[in-house]
């Protein structure tokens, strides 16, 4: 019997602790809830006016001026524009740059970016001017003028030209482009894209009294441009 008594006893203390526990934690409980339903309630009126209140952009000197119509709870706001106007002038500088180097053309293994119509030295005593039309190439269809000349400025007239034009990175093929002498060191070829991108041009001159030909590897980049939609 004073076993069983025993056991009955811790049974009931540890049951009145439980619930000694239980009421602990209930009475915790609504005291936070109630802490959090005070603070809801006395919260202060300048923070709901600001919530409420226009929003007034104005010049940092206007930001230092008092209200004239007295009202201090307006929630004023500094506005730097001059950011804006400088990323716009970097995006107009950046477009130039792109529109006025989409010819480029490989010297001892590094690619140059050209202007249209510069002209290029090509061996010890020739130079050579490349002039796409339309530029920026920005068709599926361009004219290329070459005009070669001495270094003294003398047409080369007799020349043979060569030239094989693909994609730089999708290989459709390389296809050829007759070329026209229209006198003078003139030399015209006529060009079809099948895509925009970036195009390979392999040109290869044969000059008379020239032992080596010459050679003029080119890339293209034929996009459209910004007005272009």
């Amino acid at each position: 019997m004073n076993g069983e008594a025993a056991a009955m006893r811790t049974n009931n203390l540890i049951n009145r602790t439980t619930l000694l526990i239980i009421a602990i934690v209930l009475v915790i409980a609504a005291a936070s809830r109630f802490v959090i339903s005070s603070q809801t309630r006395s919260t202060p009126q300048s923070v709901a006016n600001s919530e409420t209140a226009p929003v007034n952009a104005t010049t940092e000197d206007q930001a230092a001026e008092p209200a004239a119509n007295g009202s201090e709870n307006n929630l004023v706001v500094k506005v730097d524009l001059s950011s804006l106007g400088s990323a716009s002038s970097s995006n107009t500088d950046e477009t130039s740059e792109r529109e006025s180097t989409r010819i480029e053309i490989m010297k001892d293994g590094v690619s140059v970016p050209v202007n249209n119509g510069e002209a290029v030295p090509l061996g010890d005593d020739l130079q050579i001017e490349v002039f796409v039309s339309p530029y920026p190439p920005n068709s599926f269809n361009a004219d290329v003028d070459f005009y070669l000349t001495t270094t003294d400025g003398e047409p080369v007239t007799d020349a043979t030209f060569d030239l094989e034009y693909d994609m730089l990175y999708m290989f459709h093929g390389a296809a050829e482009a007759p070329f026209n002498n229209l006198g003078n060191g003139h030399y015209l070829t006529s060009l079809y894209f099948l895509m925009y991108g970036s195009w390979t041009l392999d040109t290869v001159i044969e000059v008379p009294n020239h032992d080596d030909r010459l050679t003029l590897p080119m890339v293209l980049y034929v996009w459209p441009t910004e007005q272009d939609g």
